[in-house]
């Protein structure tokens, strides 16, 4: 829809989830930071943006059954191809970012899970448990929306209340 694409505008996207269906009972699709999966998802993504290079490529969650060592390895090998700029993670709590830390120190962002519903990072969560602020990470904090209705299951009525008051209180 954006396509051909403002040459100011940062273009980002992620991979690392199987593909399907969420099942019933499922809050997400299971995660997958294969190094075979993670290049290929790179290569949809182009395709499907219509984009030479991404400019910042997210690994979704943490995959407990991939090395962290293969899955930056991919993203690695994405940068060296041309086909990333730059590499970062999504939802990686205090334990997960310190060990991808110690792999790779070219992650240049953590997508936190920020919401009306969840607000720990509000409460210094990362910076008491590290015992460093995030930002002499330099590493930059993303946060991600939701639609009330859709993502929640709300009814149109009270969704339109929740969005409402998510839109007040977005940080900038």
């Amino acid at each position: 829809a954006l396509h051909p694409y403002p040459d100011d505008l940062l273009i980002g996207t992620k991979a690392g989830f199987k593909p399907g269906k969420i099942e019933p009972g499922q809050t997400s699709l299971p995660a997958e930071g294969r190094p075979d999966r993670i290049k290929e998802e790179c290569d949809l993504s182009l395709k499907r943006l219509k984009l030479d290079v991404i400019d910042l490529y997210q690994v979704h969650v943490p995959d407990p059954q991939v090395p962290y060592e293969d899955t930056v390895g991919a993203f690695v090998d994405l940068q060296q191809a041309g086909k990333i700029r730059q590499y970062g993670v999504s939802n990686f709590g205090v334990r997960d970012l310190t060990d991808i830390l110690a792999v790779s120190d070219k992650i240049v962002s953590n997508q936190i899970p920020l919401s009306l519903l969840w607000r720990v990072i509000e409460r210094g969560y990362l910076e008491e448990e590290l015992d460093w602020p995030i930002q002499e990470m330099e590493i930059d904090k993303l946060t991600f929306t939701y639609d009330a209705e859709k993502d929640l299951g709300l009814d149109p009525k009270t969704a339109a209340k929740v969005n409402s008051i998510r839109q007040l209180r977005q940080i900038d």
